[in-house]
């Protein structure tokens, strides 16, 4: 979409700043793009500030101003909130003591990139300055570049550098396309979708620190990189006394967990929580719904993982085929639509499930997989706006305890998020497929795959599609060949092991695809059988 095209909206944070909140305003009042909206992040402010907003709506500037109790430093919470009532393509987050040059918005669109966070840079300026500033005195804004140098040999500012001008698509923006060290929230671009998959700020962050650092992070891990707006959009941060970091520490060790990956991407105490607002619900319906669906047969042992990790999806449904273990209760534990449906065979029964979505978005999984974080987020990514009907992605398969990188176990592409219009499964009875017209897309992020527990329980199963697949091929007439019978295993062994690189997984990827070879041998050794006995 153009720059021009774009509907862009300014999240201002403020508290008990009416002074410095006016001088931002006014600030925005004289930019050579004008914002589509400016959200006043209220978080707590009494009179002063409400009729601050109430003069420059007044003047003219789109001001929305959202405001929540004082109830302790929650610039998560109301940013969110703030957020919930956007009705933009693109945000900018600004703090209410930071002013900005006239060029500011329009800059931003001209770094704003699909897939990319804009994060910019801020000069510091004294008390002094800071003061005059608000009294009228003066206005660093539209300085030339003499008193640019002399505020600086006078202490005034921390640095000019910021104010040197690079063009705006310059390759080396992206260098720190990973980096979140130096990311704030004070001068901070990103697209209201990326904005949403995350689920916003995580609301658990009280007190100062670090909430900006986790929201980046977690837009990192979705799959958004970095572009730095160093040298492009400054801002002029107002002095104001140190904040209190009483839950700096609390608040740093939350980072640590969600760096180390030990906190889901998508949090759960985030932007979702202000769905109640009419006009965020209004967003939310412009991406298509998904059904997730499942079949069962005894799968307690995987599904509560299965379940969890589909949580994101508006409807969840389990058809299963006569589990004696608890895998309703788990079901019903998530909310899934529980359904019994008598054995089909693997194709005909996962049609069937498809069959009972209400939704026209289907994604399809099995009872012993789950979707990666890194997935999950691709996923409601591309709902936004897809471009395809059809998409597949990775499967990392664990056997033996180990997470299969090679050969036969990874990548598995499998197709398994599809339009339910323009895709089925075939009536296979075991290896189903899904039957598609349609360009097919591709995702990242990985489907996780439990084996059965052992290697007793793995071959017990395998030994059952064997005897499907033959009886498969028997049904469709093929006869059985001596030459597939010999080679068919060598060639699945050479080209799994050998020239995908199986043999770099160890014992446990030579197990694989020795029992791969087998089934292959073992599969045509049946047929054979079959073909002789009829």
């Amino acid at each position: 979409m153009p720059s021009s095209a774009l509907k862009v909206g300014l999240i201002v944070t403020t508290y008990e700043r009416p002074d410095a909140l006016n001088v931002v305003l006014e600030s925005l009042s004289r930019q050579t793009r004008a914002p589509d909206e400016i959200i006043v992040a209220d978080d707590g402010s009494g009179a002063d500030t409400r009729a601050c907003v109430k003069r420059w709506k007044q003047q003219g500037l789109p001001l929305i101003h959202v405001w929540q109790p004082d109830e302790g430093f929650r610039a998560s919470v109301v940013r969110n909130l703030a957020v919930a009532h956007a009705q933009c393509d693109y945000l900018i987050f600004l703090d209410g003591d930071c002013m900005v040059f006239p060029d500011f918005v329009e800059t931003h669109l001209k770094l704003a990139e699909s897939g990319w966070l804009v994060v910019g840079s801020r000069i510091l300026m004294s008390q002094t300055l800071t003061e005059s500033t608000l009294n009228g005195a003066q206005d660093p804004l539209t300085w030339p570049r003499r008193h640019w140098l002399a505020a600086r040999l006078a202490g005034q500012v921390n640095r000019l550098s910021p104010l040197i001008k690079v063009r705006e698509h310059n390759p080396l923006r992206k260098l720190r396309r990973h980096r979140w060290r130096g990311a704030h929230s004070c001068n901070l671009g990103v697209w209201f979708t990326d904005f949403s998959v995350v689920n916003g700020f995580d609301e658990d962050y009280e007190g100062w620190g670090h909430e900006d650092a986790d929201l980046v992070t977690r837009l990192f891990k979705s799959g958004v990189k970095r572009k730095d707006g160093h040298y492009a959009v400054p801002i002029l941060h107002l002095w104001h006394p140190i904040q209190s970091r009483h839950a700096e520490n609390e608040n740093r060790q939350r980072l640590a967990d969600i760096l180390s990956g030990q906190r889901q991407i998508c949090t759960s105490n985030g932007l979702l929580q202000h769905v109640d607002n009419e006009i965020h619900v209004r967003r939310l319906r412009r991406c298509p719904r998904l059904s997730a669906v499942i079949i069962t047969r005894d799968a307690a042992r995987h599904l509560d993982a299965c379940l969890r990790s589909v949580s994101f999806a508006d409807e969840v449904i389990v058809v299963d085929s006569g589990s004696t273990d608890a895998t309703r209760k788990i079901a019903e534990h998530w909310g899934a639509k529980f359904i019994s449906h008598e054995w089909e065979g693997f194709g005909r029964q996962k049609q069937f499930a498809v069959r009972q979505a209400r939704n026209p978005w289907i994604l399809a999984l099995d009872a012993d997989e789950w979707v990666s974080d890194e997935l999950a987020t691709a996923i409601r990514r591309t709902l936004y706006h897809p471009d395809r009907l059809a998409y597949a992605f990775p499967r990392r398969n664990r056997f033996m305890g180990h997470w299969l990188r090679h050969g036969e176990g990874y990548p598995d592409i499998n197709l398994r998020l599809f339009h339910c219009d323009h895709t089925r499964w075939s009536n296979d009875p075991v290896h189903e497929k899904l039957l598609t017209n349609v360009e097919v897309g591709r995702l990242p992020g990985d489907l996780m795959h439990e084996s059965e527990d052992g290697l007793t329980r793995y071959l017990e199963k395998q030994n059952r599609y064997t005897s499907l697949q033959a009886n498969m091929l028997l049904e469709t007439g093929k006869s059985p060949s001596t030459i597939k019978l010999l080679f068919n295993p060598l060639v699945r062994f050479i080209k799994f092991y050998v020239f995908r690189l199986g043999f770099l997984d160890g014992l446990p990827g030579l197990v694989h695809i020795s029992i791969g070879c087998y089934n292959t041998f073992m599969k045509y050794a049946k047929l054979r059988e079959m073909s002789q006995r009829r």
